[in-house]
């Protein structure tokens, strides 16, 4: 979707927006005539629901309320972290040094 602004400082933050493929979650206006309150996201399926609610207090503009797509902590969970402290440095380095790394690498000095 192609959006269009009311002024030149308006278009730039539209196209900002659009080459940084960001969406626009809320379609509704939030304030009187005017679509004023934004969720923005870089994954269209992030955000679901967005729900225009009334104003809080004094307040002129309405509340939002939206589900928030997150995923689990499965993905974290099954990630494999390396503790470099518990590594043989000394026996990498002698390891490494029996390496003819002049013909390994040719051209290397």
């Amino acid at each position: 979707m192609y959006l269009r602004a009311s002024s030149v400082a308006s278009q730039m933050f539209v196209d900002c927006l659009q080459s940084h493929f960001l969406k626009q979650h809320v379609t509704t206006n939030t304030r009187k005539h005017s679509l004023l309150d934004l969720v923005f996201t870089n994954d269209p399926n992030m955000i679901d629901n967005v729900n225009v609610l009334g104003t809080f207090g004094t307040c002129d503009h309405n509340m939002l309320q939206w589900d928030a797509n997150v995923g689990t902590t499965k993905f974290y969970a099954s990630r494999t972290v390396l503790d470099y402290r518990k590594g043989d440095f000394s026996a990498m380095k002698n390891e490494l040094s029996k390496v003819p790394w002049n013909k390994v690498l040719p051209g290397s000095t």
